[in-house]
């Protein structure tokens, strides 16, 4: 037997709305602090999100950012992700607020604005390092706009440390060299 089942309009969107949810769920907030030392945050950053959390070699990076209502308005300049290892910047990347973060310029004094980035993250990095991700904001003239920061992880905890991963590869060597 086949089994029909009719929808009615507001039980359609009852559906949309669940697979929506559901979709967009895998993109999970996480915390973040403000810089050190602190940059007044015109763009009222309020939320901030990536996925995969936690981060996995070999796969994209997406980070999404929201804030407002803003102090000032917003026609151009550049965000900065960085990313320190032990407090030392290892990578340092900069994106076009307008055209590469996402943002839909101008935004006007006052509004909320919604940015992401998307950073490929290289297969070679280990799973099990702890970082700092850092994401600076300036303006066209290179006034700072917003700075954040959030502690990231490379991996499932399920995953090999990277210490132990270090010793393993050591180990390998020494062995090659006997």
């Amino acid at each position: 037997k086949k089994i029909i089942m009719k929808l009615n309009s507001s039980s359609s969107w009852i559906i949309i709305y669940v697979f929506l949810f559901f979709v967009t769920s895998t993109i999970k907030a996480h915390e973040f602090t403000k810089c050190d030392p602190p940059v007044e945050d015109q763009l009222k950053v309020n939320a901030v999100a990536f996925s995969p959390d936690p981060v996995e070699p070999g796969k994209p990076l997406v980070v999404k950012i929201s804030g407002g209502p803003t102090d000032v308005e917003v026609t151009g300049g550049k965000a900065t992700l960085s990313v320190l290892l032990f407090g030392t910047k290892v990578i340092n990347i900069d994106f076009d607020v307008c055209t590469e973060f996402g943002v839909k310029c101008p935004v006007a004094k006052g509004e909320n604005w919604n940015g992401a980035i998307t950073y490929d993250i290289p297969s070679e990095i280990p799973s099990g390092i702890s970082a700092t991700a850092q994401v600076n904001i300036k303006d066209a003239a290179g006034n700072d706009l917003s700075c954040f920061q959030m502690d990231i992880k490379t991996g499932s905890d399920n995953d090999v440390s990277f210490f132990s991963q270090v010793i393993r590869r050591l180990r390998a060597i020494s062995s090659a060299l006997l």
